[in-house]
Order: structure tokens, then sequence, then C-alpha cells
């Protein structure tokens, strides 16, 4: 199975526990060198978990990302608007993926 059969299995699995706050919301992207968002417009989004694979990635704004989060780990919330989100790879030419498993508000 690829990787990315893996993590659309898993994420269908997990999605089950999440039913009880609203429609599931997940999804995955590669990233490159310019900085991306999974949404171009408003999504509100709740109780999300955020996983970075293959490589370091970059978290934050449209004009800033600056937050790293490392390969194979992962960050949580509460509330957040998806289209607000940017990324990009933390190292130039070393393209990762981003996962997302949320609840729509």
């Amino acid at each position: 199975m690829t990787w990315h059969g893996e993590v659309t299995s898993k994420l269908t699995n997990l999605s089950y526990g999440f039913r009880f706050g609203g429609e599931i919301y997940h999804n995955f992207l590669g990233s490159n060198d310019n900085a991306s968002r999974f949404e171009s417009t408003s999504l509100l989004l709740r109780d999300f978990v955020i996983s970075s694979k293959i490589q370091d990635m970059n978290l934050g704004d449209a004009s800033n990302q600056s937050f790293v989060l490392a390969k194979d780990s992962a960050l949580g919330g509460t509330l957040l608007n998806i289209n607000s989100l940017w990324f990009r790879n933390s190292s130039v030419g070393t393209n990762g993926y981003l996962a997302i498993l949320a609840t729509r508000e």
C-alpha cells in the first residue's frame, strides 16, 4: 500500500470516532517551496489534528510561515479557520506532506 493509501485508510477509520461533532473534514497535501493552504475560502474546523510526514513543515499565515512542525509529529487544537493556515517546506527542495483531520463547524 502506498503512503497515500495508508493515510487515507487510517483517516477513514479514525474519522468514525469524530462523528459526534459534525461532518468530518480530512485532507492531505504535498508541499513545495512556495506557501500553500488547504482551502482558499473560509472554513471553520473544530477539534483538528494536523500531522507532518516525510519532511519538517513550516506553518503560519500568508506572509510568515515560521512555526516548524517536525516530520512525523502532530499539532492539535479546538478551532481553526483552515483558509488562514499556510504551509511550506522547511528546507528548500525537500517536499513533505501535511494531513488534517477535523470536524466542520
